[in-house]
This record gives C-alpha cells, structure tokens and sequence, in this order.
C-alpha cells in the first residue's frame, strides 16, 4: 500500500517538454529523490482504478487537452505481469489514452501481455513512436502479433514534418529464441523493418536507410542484444514493385515470396491480407493464429531510449 505520504499524483505531471506524462519507474524516480512503490498487478490496478477517477481534474489542474493529449508513459522496471498490462491497456482503452512513447523494460511480462499491448495498438488512432518491452518473457509469437498489427495499422510508419518514421521497438533480451530467424520470417511475408544498432545511422527519431520506396514501420533496435554502437544491420531486399499490399505472394529481389517462407515453430500463417496502404514499398501480410505548466513530480523528459538503463 502507499504510504500516507505519497500521492499517485506526485507521479502524473506535464514534463519539461510540456508532454503528459505517467511516470512509475521506482529507479528511475529514486534517481530524482522520489520514493515510487515496486510496480505490480494489483498495485497497477489499483493506480488505474485512480487515474481513471480523477483523469478529468487531472487534465485540468495540469492543462491538458484530453482529445489531442499523447502521452508518455514510463512502468518500466517492476514487477508488472500480463494481468497488470492488460488493466492498464483496458482504461487507457476506454479513457482513450494515446501514448507517445511507451515503456515496459524489465518485468514480467510473455506472450499473453503481447497480446494485449497489440489491441492496443490496433485500436488507438494515433501511432505509438517508441514500444520499450526489453527484458521481459516475450517469445517470437508475441513478437510477431506485435509487428503484425503494426504492419496493418494505417498510421504506421508514423510521419514526422515531411518524412516518415518507424516505431523504435525494442525487444531485446526477452525469450526469442532466434532473432535472425524471426526478422527472416516477418521480412519474407513482405513486411519492411530496420535493425541497424548505429545510432548515428537510425533512431527514435530517423530512419537513414529509408528511400521514397522503402519504408520500414518497425525499427528493432538490437533485438539480439548486440553490443550497441556496432553495425548488426541487415540490408533488407529492395522491392521490385510497387503493386498494393493485396498482392501478398510479390517476391521482392533477392528474398523469398510469402508463400515460401519458412515457418517459425509455434507461428501459423493465415495468408495475406487484402487491404491496402499507400506509401509502404513491400506488398504482403503477416498474420499469425496462437498467438499547462509541469507540477513539483519526478520530472525530466520521459522520453528516449532504454538505452542507458540497461
């Protein structure tokens, strides 16, 4: 329980770039002088349960504009499992909640929590720009029904100014058993991602191997766990068409159709999907079945990459 000190709302503030922000990272709030409980399911419950309450005066005490808010949200390092994460993703559904960036690194969460961060997704209008889940159980089937909506999302890539971006996704040091294997798969079933680890190449914010005819959605920064600043990228095979995603069996040049992709044990292709996208070069699918002004508050940008906290 909290003690009669601490107030959930010491860690619900409008950060120093004027983005709200939901910050409940006991390391990272104890850096900054605030004491934060040891996130888990029914503690997270139970700050849902708050938050949903009092979200109205939260946004007016703090001046945020509910229908165009996009927040950053920070639970990384507790103890939070599926059943927690998908507490929260069912309020943030309901309260229409938009993350900006997301994070999760470190807790306990598998293939179920996967799975409930990708309704998410699917539901929410606006793209998610970073989806921090290293350091969890997370195999390869939670991996691609994350990567799956995505590619199915129409929001993603997600544009910024005049350029698009992919979402920074990190999914290191999880339960994945081969990583090459699984960006093999998503990438056979057409669907464009990056995994350059050169910061100074790609990042949260930029793509440089992104042309007007490759445009990943998704960004696995070091997925392998590679030691960063070293280059673990990958060219992906450039597409010899520009025909709409409806065309699922494409064979981009030097890669292999969707219809002979090699499976990954516990994924089970169901084909490619029939809508389309404008503006994303690699036709195809991937579906898979089983599978106002900042308050005294723990303050700094929640935003970047897990990079220096693990």
């Amino acid at each position: 329980m909290l003690s009669r000190k601490m107030e959930w709302d010491e860690f619900v503030f409008v950060d120093r770039d004027g983005v709200p922000a939901i910050k409940l990272d006991p390391l990272e709030n104890q850096r900054q002088n605030y004491d934060s409980p040891v996130m888990t399911d029914a503690l997270l419950g139970q700050f849902c349960h708050w938050f949903e309450t009092n979200l109205d005066s939260i946004c007016a005490h703090n001046g945020i504009r509910r229908e165009t808010a996009m927040w950053n949200v920070t639970l990384s390092n507790n103890q939070i499992g599926d059943a927690g994460v998908e507490k929260f993703m069912e309020m943030a559904l309901r309260q229409n909640i938009c993350c900006h960036i997301l994070k999760l690194f470190k807790n306990r969460l598998t293939d179920a929590g996967a799975h409930s961060l990708s309704k998410l997704i699917q539901k929410t209008t606006h793209p998610i720009a970073e989806l921090h889940l290293s350091h969890n159980k997370i195999t390869q089937v939670g991996a691609v029904k994350i990567i799956s909506v995505i590619h199915k999302h129409p929001s993603y890539p997600r544009r910024r100014g005049v350029h698009t971006v992919p979402i920074w996704l990190r999914l290191e040091y999880n339960q994945i058993q081969d990583v090459q294997r699984l960006v093999d798969f998503v990438r056979d079933k057409g669907v464009p991602i990056c995994t350059e680890s050169r910061r100074t190449i790609c990042g949260p914010h930029k793509c440089g191997h992104q042309t007007s005819t490759y445009m990943p959605i998704a960004h696995l920064y070091v997925a392998d766990g590679a030691e960063r600043g070293s280059s673990s990228y990958n060219h992906p095979p450039q597409a010899t068409t520009t025909a709409s995603r409806a065309g699922g069996g494409t064979t981009a040049a030097g890669g292999t159709s969707a219809a002979s992709a090699k499976p990954i044990p516990g994924l089970a292709p169901k084909g490619a999907s029939t809508e389309t996208t404008p503006n994303r070069s690699v036709p195809g699918s991937l579906n898979v079945s089983g599978v106002g002004g900042a308050k005294s508050s723990p303050a700094g940008a929640a935003g970047g990459s897990d990079q220096s906290q693990q």
